[in-house]
């Protein structure tokens, strides 16, 4: 696997198992969304690697309350 493998898709799509299929609850869901984004960060000052940094950093906190 190669960073341009982490594409936004594949990390919504991990995202969302963790929700759906695993039962995690919202606040895990975004500290793993927080802990990713701080990669893509770093990632992001390679300017070849920007462009996959960018579509990963848009991806939005989940404002839904836990049950």
């Amino acid at each position: 696997m190669v960073l341009e493998d982490l594409d936004r898709d594949l990390l919504l799509a991990f995202l969302d198992e963790l929700e759906e299929k695993r039962s995690n609850s919202v606040a895990t869901r975004n500290a793993r969304l927080a802990a990713i984004r701080s990669f893509f960060h770093y990632v992001a000052a390679d300017p070849a690697s920007f462009g996959v940094a960018q579509r990963v950093l848009t991806i939005p906190l989940n404002e839904r309350t836990s049950r």
